[in-house]
């Protein structure tokens, strides 16, 4: 008996599409920072929405993070997206910026869920820079 990962999956989406959010993710690259004056100049930025829960890290799930981040953890900084990949604009990865609620949180670690090869969702660690 094999296991049905498309329902999984839509299940998993359904679930984030009711009641989930939108948040913003930004990718800055191919920019050079100016030494003197640490301004960045070129490259080409890239955004768009995803939908995505936001959940609260716990000292379980920092681990994941291989416990870089418990002081962070520990001031609230760090939390947890649940993010859709099948609508997101690009596959996010370390170092990618996600904003909502007027801030700006850095990716500090990025894991595809992707049962048959196919990324479903994202879980996606975050920082408050």
């Amino acid at each position: 008996m094999s296991f049905n990962y498309s329902a999984s999956a839509s299940t998993a989406l359904n679930l984030i599409s009711k009641f989930g959010r939108e948040v913003q993710i930004l990718r800055k690259s191919g920019s050079t920072i100016n030494k003197v004056t640490g301004a960045a100049t070129g490259g080409a930025d890239r955004t768009g929405t995803i939908k995505a829960a936001i959940l609260p890290a716990s000292g379980a799930s920092i681990n994941d993070l291989d416990g870089k981040y418990t002081e962070e953890l520990v001031r609230g900084n760090v939390r947890f997206v649940i993010a859709e990949a099948v609508n997101a604009p690009f596959a996010p990865i370390t170092g990618d910026r996600i904003k909502f609620d007027a801030e700006e949180w850095e990716s500090i670690g990025v894991t595809p869920i992707a049962p048959s090869g196919t990324a479903v969702l994202y879980k996606i660690g975050i920082i408050k820079r």
